[in-house]
Order: structure tokens, then C-alpha cells, then sequence
């Protein structure tokens, strides 16, 4: 059985879990929900040079596999794809920024922070390393 949950945090943060574990296409009623991240999920990665994990695509020069795992949500980076999916569909966090994510060996976590009904809130997505 489902339960409902009065700690507006947790709420937030399992919205915020289940936006960031849904490949961005797979809502069939929104075709933009989703993080982008999770659309690579087989795809190879690499380390650039010191500039995090990166992509490995033919297309190299494509916007898509441009993009670094490191890197504030102000780059061309999978933070700024999530500050951009929170900020959509997330009303309840406002001011919403997604620093730079911490790259463990088996997994990323992005911290969030915003605003909640005028109080100050952070979060963290963690998503794990195939």
C-alpha cells in the first residue's frame, strides 16, 4: 500500500529521485520529463583529461556527447540538463541551483539547493555508475 508523506523535504526529494531516474522520453504524456544523464546509460565513458567523465560517441562533435559530468549547472554539463528537468517540473523548489557533482568510484551525487515555501532546502540526487 501506498503511504503519503507530510515531510515536505522527503516529498520533494522522491520527486526529485524519480525525475532523475527516469530516462528523459520515457513519460509517454511528456515526452521532456526525464534526465538526460540516464539516456546513456549503455553508451561508453571516458575520462577526459582531468575534465571528468565524458562520453564516447563517433559524433564527438555533437552538443549531446559535448557534455562532462563535472561542472556547475552554468556549463554544458548534465547539471545544467537537471537544474533545467528540477525547474520545470519541481514548483516547490524555487532559486534551484545543482552544484558541482562529487564523482565517487561507483557513483555521482549532484547536491541541489533552492528554496521551499521561503526556507532554504538542499537535496541530492545520487545516480549510480554502469
Amino acid at each position: 500500500m501506498l503511504a503519503r508523506t507530510t515531510d515536505e523535504k522527503e516529498s520533494v526529494q522522491e520527486f526529485l529521485d524519480l525525475l532523475a531516474s527516469s530516462p528523459q522520453g520515457s513519460f509517454l504524456a511528456d515526452k521532456e520529463f526525464g534526465f538526460t544523464l540516464m539516456n546513456r546509460r549503455f553508451e561508453n565513458i571516458e575520462n577526459d583529461s582531468g575534465l571528468g567523465r565524458r562520453f564516447w560517441s563517433k559524433k564527438q562533435n555533437t552538443d549531446e556527447f559535448q557534455k562532462t559530468v563535472n561542472g556547475s549547472s552554468k556549463n554544458n554539463t548534465y547539471a545544467k540538463d537537471l537544474k533545467v528537468s528540477i525547474e520545470k517540473y519541481e514548483p516547490r523548489l524555487e532559486n534551484v541551483s545543482v552544484d558541482e557533482p562529487v564523482e565517487e568510484t561507483d557513483r555521482i551525487v549532484f547536491p541541489i539547493k533552492g528554496m521551499c515555501n521561503g526556507k532554504p532546502m538542499e537535496c541530492e540526487i545520487t545516480v549510480q555508475i554502469w
